[in-house]
């Protein structure tokens, strides 16, 4: 089966400045603690719906004081789930762990 790529939106800084400029679509997304750093990847996730993620991952980067990610990069997939597995499998190959946040602590 031939995998599709993927094609990544952003990032955008976590502010409600750029809400609406991330769709309503089900998609995978990565939290940044850099948005000047594609490769500062703190969580990989899956989202039925990109905006309601975002605006929540807002509400959250709002609430911690201690800024684990600052930047919302998305690319929209009609199976976020699978996609969203595939990527951190892909992130620990590359750096022998899981991102930060995906690693259940």
């Amino acid at each position: 089966m031939m995998q599709s790529l993927l094609s990544w939106k952003g990032p955008f800084q976590l502010s409600k400045l750029y809400e609406n400029r991330i769709p309503y679509g089900a998609g995978v997304y990565k939290l940044l603690a850099d948005a000047d750093d594609p490769n500062s990847v703190v969580y990989i996730g899956a989202a039925n719906n990109l905006r309601i993620e975002y605006v929540r991952e807002i509400e959250t980067h709002a609430q911690v004081r201690v800024a684990k990610a600052s930047a919302f990069a998305f690319a929209e997939t009609p199976f976020p789930n699978d996609q969203a597995d595939k990527l951190i499998d892909a992130f620990r190959r590359r750096h022998g762990r899981k991102p930060a946040l995906n690693s259940g602590f």
